[in-house]
């Protein structure tokens, strides 16, 4: 089965779901969020896997200071998982060559994929989220900054100043000019 084929069988699963398509990317609106999922081919071999995503709009803007320009890709997204993470088995990769590949990612996606997306309803759940998740321990700025952001959109200031404190006192290389503007922007150090 072609990576061709596998988008086509899960074009079909998710088109009556609300999901449109391009490429191998699926966007749904859900409330103010756009629910993505993307299936992502290996450079290294002939595998695949399936990453998920939930966009905001609003937090999206608010950083980049643009609007996303046509389809959501999943790297745009606010919160971000893979299947495997979902089914518990870490990173999860399916061979693009087999028979039965296509109806085994759909029955993922259908168990573990879109309840996960369907958990996200206010911008308390993607706070929480990022939350439980650990992002504020991890080396990657634009998780952190996004949760400070949220943090920020619910009143808690002090609270959003204080992660972007101490992400500017760790080496974060280009990402040092995005924080210190959003700093500002918050009114942190005032």
């Amino acid at each position: 089965m072609s990576m061709k084929a596998v988008v086509a069988y899960l074009g079909a699963m998710l088109k009556p779901l609300g999901f449109s398509r391009k490429n191998a990317n699926w966007n749904r609106q859900s409330g103010s969020f756009v629910q993505v999922i993307n299936l992502q081919s290996s450079q290294f071999s002939e595998t695949l896997t399936a990453n998920l995503g939930v966009f905001d709009k609003g937090i999206y803007e608010r950083f980049w200071r643009r609007s996303p320009a046509g389809v959501i890709r999943e790297v745009d997204c606010i919160v971000r998982a893979r299947i495997g993470e979902l089914m518990g088995s870490g990173d999860r990769w399916w061979s693009s060559e087999a028979e039965g590949t296509a109806t085994e990612i759909a029955r993922e996606l259908t168990e573990h994929a879109l309840p996960f997306l369907d958990r996200f309803r206010s911008r308390g759940d993607l706070e929480q989220y990022l939350i439980e998740t650990g992002v504020a321990m991890r080396r990657l700025p634009l998780p952190i900054i996004y949760l400070a952001l949220l943090k920020a959109d619910r009143g808690d200031r002090t609270a959003a100043c204080e992660m972007l404190t101490a992400l500017r006192s760790r080496p974060i290389g280009g990402w040092l000019d995005d924080v210190s503007r959003v700093s500002a922007e918050l009114g942190c150090g005032r």
